[in-house]
């Protein structure tokens, strides 16, 4: 009986707070967790987009609690080039580990590449705009990359949660509850 009423006590709990609770986490632990890449395309100050990635990009993004991102974006269209080995990677391809903050006001979140494939932005501080964010996907703009060769764009992407139901553990007070996100 007593596992039954706990079982029903947590039951009641998840369903009373999981809605308002959603509605009021801040952005950080909105972001929080494992996300896949569904799209991904570049938009210059012309106005032309860019599939850098082609029509199949693949990726995941990773943001941990305590502040640590993890990013990898590559085309899933890539063919396999002889004479190559794992330390040689074929791409397009990018990915690197960084930390992270986010500013809750301006719907930002700024990240310090530790280190990354492409060399150039090792110790780089980046910042990206989210423009859109629920339970099970989010979007953002990239800060704007600059270009030599082919001008000034803005990197766009779309993920949704990795896995689906994610589950999730949430904070009210003294107690630690589980729900699906």
């Amino acid at each position: 009986m007593r596992a039954l009423f706990g079982v029903t006590t947590t039951i009641a709990l998840v369903g009373a707070v999981s809605a308002p609770a959603l509605a009021q986490q801040s952005l950080h632990s909105q972001l929080e967790g494992v996300w896949k890449i569904t799209a991904d395309y570049d938009q210059f100050t012309d106005g032309h987009k860019r599939n850098t990635m082609g029509n199949n990009p693949q990726g995941m993004a990773v943001f941990t609690p305590s502040g640590t991102f993890i990013f990898e974006l590559m085309s899933g269209d890539r063919s396999a080039k002889s004479g190559t080995g794992p330390v040689d990677p074929v791409g397009p391809a990018i990915a690197f580990f960084a930390t992270y903050t986010v500013d809750e006001q301006n719907k930002t979140y700024t990240y310090d590449v530790q280190q990354c494939t492409f060399p150039q932005w090792n110790g780089i501080s980046r910042t990206t705009t989210v423009t859109d964010i629920s339970p099970t996907s989010f979007k953002i703009v990239a800060a704007t990359i600059h270009d030599l060769e082919r001008g000034d764009f803005q990197p766009h992407l779309e993920f949704e949660r990795a896995g689906g139901n994610v589950m999730k553990r949430r904070r009210l007070g003294h107690l630690e509850i589980s729900n699906l996100a």
